[in-house]
């Protein structure tokens, strides 16, 4: 196998090296999140503040990205979060990560604070710190384009809202890649680093002919899947549709679990209208991305988060206004899923008078418009939310009951009183109200096959998406495949949101690629690990089991759902049955506890122990080993090579 490198650079001194990664540390974080998860844990103490020269921020492409395995396009960001105030993350499409690899570098770590505005090059065998003077205070679009010039490039770049530190600021990757939901763009942002280049390297990594040869099956396995097929015709869209009439399309702030009266101007069928091309990720059958054009404004996209956040949340049914929305946020460098979500939160505020009534009006453009523009300039109510709803309602309390936060993030378009799984997924995730965390959709996509092949004894009761009993083993499963998945840099509508790639299949791929013997229970333990990696740096930063919770919203106020006929693939129709539903989180929780070893949220040393992470404890009593920024025992200070 290829050797594979970290890549530190120190932006206060100008000065890069490169580190060898101990065997030990990629044998159980082979790339990607995982990777990321243990460098921050290894240079970022607990009392580091987010937006300071201390923070480390993380770029690492998984071990299987850029070969020949079937999606193997995605890649990590990594970073103590603004939003969170502990553990952060993003995971990304897209060439960016590849390229990385391509240089020989399995992690780039970013630490310091430039003196001025800084364009990283890199090279092989080199780096350069060029101005970024010129290029601060454009827009992404803008940054891509003028970067791009000097030739074929992958750039991964901040917006406005990046440079202002705004807490929803993302990395905007080629244009249309986004490292979104933890605020990764402010802390780029703080280190006054504007963009990240990397070459276009022509070649191949190297791959045994044996993992050359399962790929080539596994391919052709991804491509003919049912749900491959569904994503190659309609793209991410294709799901409006369905969660609309199960419930799970959520509109104004949560206050209703559809969007019955602008669903036909939403759905992917209105989607098509505006759609010109499609694009495949590097080694991707699927092809689910769409090229998109409205009026004069070309983008990919939107997907279903976006579509959902800056549609029926904030109650606009325009799909022209959406599309054009999403592309500002871009643009900006401004989360979408956040944007829609500090709104949304803004406008139930009005519509229960505690903010003025014509301050900001459900799916009102000109109210958004100026909401967009306060967040970037920090003026008025947009600048009071460009830190999201948590820290708001941390000066004004009685806002609190309409955030649809979960540890600081804007939740994702999940409804917690109808998809059960989901509600505990969101409630437990490390990274906070995001969606791509643990991602339980055998539930939700009546997967039955699969959900039998591994609960057998309790498929049933998973398989009832209302159900609260058994979604503790689900979650628990789920956010382990997909651990690893985005360790390994395979994306996630290949693996744990279709399962058109199982656990077996990932293990045989890793197998021929290290030349070595992987099971699936081998393969799930790694992803066990990296979970637990991640609790302990929460745990670290203040974390306890009652930040594992949901907005009292899904708690107290009831929502009534249709019950569905059909599946998802195929078509669902809406049946005369009803069931009127609350999320009970705390039975829920106690289950997912119990099956994870960790006794009111902690992780118990029996369980670190059997992972081989009972080395990050001191004396036996979960009080966390705070390790120096920087001064990890494997790590040399940097230097010029």
């Amino acid at each position: 196998m290829q050797t594979f490198r970290i890549l530190q650079i120190d932006l206060r001194t100008k000065t890069w090296a490169k580190t060898q990664i101990p065997a030990g540390v990629l044998q159980h974080y082979p790339g990607g999140r995982g990777l990321g998860a243990w460098l921050l844990y290894e240079m970022v103490p607990p009392e580091t503040d987010a937006l300071a020269p201390e923070n480390c921020l993380v770029f690492t492409p998984g071990l299987l990205t850029g070969t020949s395995f079937p999606s193997s396009a995605q890649w990590s960001v990594t970073a103590k979060s603004p939003l969170t105030e502990g553990y952060g993350g993003a995971f990304l499409w897209g060439d960016f990560g590849r390229r990385l690899k391509a240089l020989g570098y399995l992690a780039l770590i970013v630490t310091g604070k430039a003196a001025q505005p800084t364009v990283l090059s890199l090279m092989p065998n080199r780096v350069d710190f060029l101005s970024a003077d010129s290029l601060w205070g454009l827009d992404t679009r803008q940054t891509t384009q003028t970067l791009s010039r000097k030739g074929a490039c992958s750039v991964a770049c901040i917006g406005p809202a990046g440079e202002s530190l705004s807490h929803l600021a993302c990395i905007i990757v080629d244009r249309y890649q986004m490292g979104i939901r933890t605020g990764m763009g402010a802390v780029m942002g703080s280190k006054l680093v504007k963009a990240i280049v990397l070459p276009d390297i022509q070649g191949t990594l190297e791959e045994p002919p044996a993992f050359r040869n399962l790929t080539q099956k596994l391919t052709l396995q991804v491509g003919r899947h049912p749900a491959s097929v569904r994503l190659q015709q309609q793209g991410k869209p294709m799901l409006i549709r369905s969660k609309n009439d199960t419930g799970e399309f959520a509109s104004f702030n949560h206050q209703r679990c559809d969007f019955d009266e602008a669903i036909d101007a939403l759905d992917g069928e209105a989607f098509k209208r505006y759609v010109v091309g499609r694009r495949h990720c590097h080694a991707c059958p699927i092809g689910c991305i769409r090229e998109t054009k409205c009026r004069d404004i070309e983008t990919e996209g939107p997907e279903l988060e976006p579509i959902w956040a800056l549609g029926p949340r904030i109650g606009n049914g325009d799909l022209k206004y959406l599309i054009a929305l999403y592309e500002r946020c871009l643009a900006q460098g401004l989360d979408p899923i956040a944007f829609g979500g500090v709104a949304a939160f803004a406008m139930e505020c009005c519509q229960r008078s505690l903010l003025p009534p014509d301050s900001v009006r459900w799916g009102n453009q000109a109210d958004l418009d100026a909401l967009f523009e306060q967040l970037l300039q920090n003026q008025g109510l947009g600048g009071q939310l460009r830190n999201g709803t948590k820290a708001y309602c941390a000066a004004y309390p009685a806002t609190m009951p309409y955030a649809m936060q979960i540890k600081g993030v804007e939740m994702s378009g999940q409804e917690p009183r109808q998809a059960k799984a989901f509600g505990l997924a969101l409630a437990v995730s490390n990274w906070g109200g995001d969606w791509g965390y643990g991602l339980p959709t055998l539930d939700i996509s009546n997967n039955v096959e699969v959900t039998r092949t591994y609960f057998p004894d309790c498929y049933e009761k998973i398989l009832d998406v209302h159900a609260e009993d058994c979604k503790g083993r689900l979650v628990k499963f789920t956010e382990e495949y997909n651990a690893i998945c985005d360790t390994l840099g395979i994306c996630k509508f290949a693996c744990a949101e279709t399962y058109a790639l199982t656990p077996e299949d990932v293990a045989a791929g890793l197998s021929a690629f290290l030349g070595t013997s992987i099971d699936a229970v081998e393969l799930l333990l790694m992803g066990e690990r990296i979970v637990n990696l991640e609790r302990l740096y929460q745990l670290r930063c203040g974390y306890t089991q009652e930040d594992d919770c949901l907005p009292r919203r899904f708690l107290e106020e009831p929502i009534t759902v249709h019950v569905c006929s059909g599946s998802r693939l195929e078509g669902l129709t809406r049946t005369a049955q009803t069931r009127t539903l609350l999320s009970d989180l705390t039975h829920m929780k106690q289950e997912y506890y119990a099956l994870r070893e960790w006794p009111e949220g902690r992780p118990s040393i029996a369980m670190l122990e059997r992972l081989g992470l009972n080395f990050l404890t001191n004396n036996g009593d979960l009080n966390i080993v705070k390790t120096k920024a920087g001064q990890g025992k494997w790590l040399q200070p940097p230097s010029k090579e």
